[in-house]
């Protein structure tokens, strides 16, 4: 389930209320259209009960997204959200449950600053624990006798929503009492040292979908991270400074298209494996074929779906569209099809090449031993629009051999 935030329209005020993915913001009122950036992780409180209190705000990690683990035989994948708290306070709940769903956000601005926070820990601290819990549920699922096949030589997470939501507390009476319901949670240890920091300006922004060429208005689902001008054929990112332009390419189609997925194409170095050229791919996968001579010249790209889905069929995209190797070329007008949105970012694509490869690799116990050592440093990232026909069923690609159901495509949105 998605969190719900509740905003006013930085324009004329009025109340908005976003889902937790959402990044362009659309004023039912002023009719105004923003896109929704941050510098930093997104950050989220819930409104008290009681504000006649010095509150005092406790962090939780918000974690969802797709968990793969690379095992002897295959790889495992699931779907994941949880949150995790994020400072060291003896007794007090371990996850806010599914109350984050429950309760109205609202992003934390400066205006909040009168209350105390908790400084909260690394995500990188947390996601350790995350791992050991994994491990303890993986461990009960497995048979003794089958354990040794199930060690995990690898895990990432990828495609993830990550913010902090912060908990409102108050003290009384030597106890911690929830600020939203109004009861007590946990005493107050004599042992217990506070960590408390400012808030700050963690970079919400607000920017104005207008192409920063033309001035035309950018065109995009509410929870894309790219959005397209159809005026000069552009395609644009939030950055840190704003609006930032990227390269995209589209895959010739032949007929008409009913819609056009988005996929990283990512040339990169990888370390401690051979994968440089198309004759490397087609060894290191061990595919049924008579490798040509020209093909030890042909240099590969690495294709990750750019919109989130379930996490199998996200595998056996990346995969089919990495060993098809499909042409791409530059179009210096955007396809007339429905493009569909792009909400997996580049920073998580290039983490999933990682587990491309190890899906790739025939035998696997090869690559085992060095999976986790593998480093992929990106030399060149571009968006490419792949066509898909329509069919009575969902979606299909005649050379990928790739075929989506409808409602397939439109849940991976909640993920």
């Amino acid at each position: 389930m998605e969190l719900r935030i509740s905003h006013e329209c930085p324009q004329c005020s009025a109340p908005v209320t976003l889902e937790e993915t959402d990044r362009l913001l659309e004023c039912a009122f002023c009719r105004v259209k923003l896109y929704i950036t941050s510098k930093e992780t997104f950050h989220y409180w819930m409104q008290p009960k009681r504000t006649d209190r010095e509150l005092i705000l406790i962090p939780y990690w918000r974690f969802k997204g797709m968990t793969f683990s690379c095992k002897a035989q295959k790889t495992e994948e699931r779907i994941v959200d949880t949150t995790l708290i994020a400072a060291d306070i003896k007794g007090m709940p371990v996850s806010l449950g599914v109350r984050p769903q429950a309760v109205p956000l609202r992003y934390v601005t400066l205006d909040v600053n009168r209350y105390f926070f908790v400084s909260y820990k690394p995500f990188k601290s947390v996601f350790s624990t995350m791992e050991t819990k994994f491990q303890r549920i993986e461990k009960l699922k497995v048979k003794p006798s089958l354990s040794a096949g199930n060690t995990v030589f690898h895990r990432a997470f990828i495609g993830e929503t990550m913010s902090v939501i912060y908990l409102p507390t108050y003290i009384n009476n030597n106890f911690f009492y929830d600020a939203v319901t109004d009861k007590p949670i946990v005493p107050l240890n004599r042992e217990t040292q506070l960590d408390f920091t400012k808030a700050k300006d963690w970079g919400l922004r607000f920017l104005a979908t207008l192409c920063p060429y033309c001035g035309w208005d950018l065109k995009g689902e509410k929870d894309s991270l790219v959005l397209f001008c159809r005026n000069c054929n552009s395609a644009w990112e939030a950055s840190l400074s704003g609006l930032k332009k990227i390269e995209f390419s589209v895959v010739p189609q032949e007929g008409g298209a009913s819609i056009f997925l988005p996929f990283w194409k990512i040339k990169a170095n990888v370390s401690s494996v051979q994968l440089n050229s198309y004759a490397d791919l087609v060894r290191f996968a061990n595919l049924p074929k008579v490798i040509k001579s020209e093909w030890e010249n042909q240099e590969i790209a690495f294709w990750v779906p750019a919109f989130k889905i379930q996490p199998r069929h996200f595998l056996r995209a990346s995969k089919s569209a990495t060993l098809a190797q499909l042409k791409t070329q530059k179009e210096l007008a955007l396809p007339k099809g429905y493009i569909f949105t792009v909400n997996l970012p580049e920073s998580e694509a290039i983490e999933a090449v990682k587990i491309s490869i190890f899906d790739l690799a025939v035998p696997k116990k090869e690559i085992l031993p060095i999976i986790d050592s593998i480093e992929v440093k990106p030399l060149s990232v571009e968006i490419v629009l792949v066509p898909f026909q329509e069919t009575s069923h969902g979606y299909i690609q005649q050379t990928l051999h790739l075929s989506f159901g409808r409602g397939l495509l439109w849940y991976g949105r909640n993920i």
